[in-house]
């Protein structure tokens, strides 16, 4: 039997390591009283103010993964920095789908 090559064993990994946190998790020092005041808001909110949250959100990933791909391939272009996110973006989306 052949053992996986680098690149097999480092996406194994990168898979493994995608499995997020749960919200419990990440809050382990929030008391119950804390986080039960915290989700009645989540769920008393408007429409239009969660909306705004999840642009906010969205945008900050956005920059974020920008960042990390000025830092891999400094000498791209804006042009090629944006061909990149799209690939990181809808390569994640197909993957979720089952989609190559």
């Amino acid at each position: 039997m052949e053992t996986p090559g680098i690149e097999q064993q480092t996406e194994q990994g990168r898979e493994e390591e995608r499995t997020p946190p749960t919200w419990r998790q990440m809050h382990l020092g929030t008391s119950p009283r804390t986080e039960a005041l915290l989700f009645q808001r989540y769920r008393e909110a408007p429409a239009w103010k969660k909306l705004r949250q999840m642009q906010r959100l969205h945008n900050a990933a956005r920059r974020l993964a920008l960042v990390g791909l000025r830092a891999r391939h400094p000498e791209a272009s804006e042009e090629e920095l944006m061909q990149r996110l799209a690939n990181l973006i809808y390569r994640e989306k197909r993957a979720r789908r089952g989609r190559p």
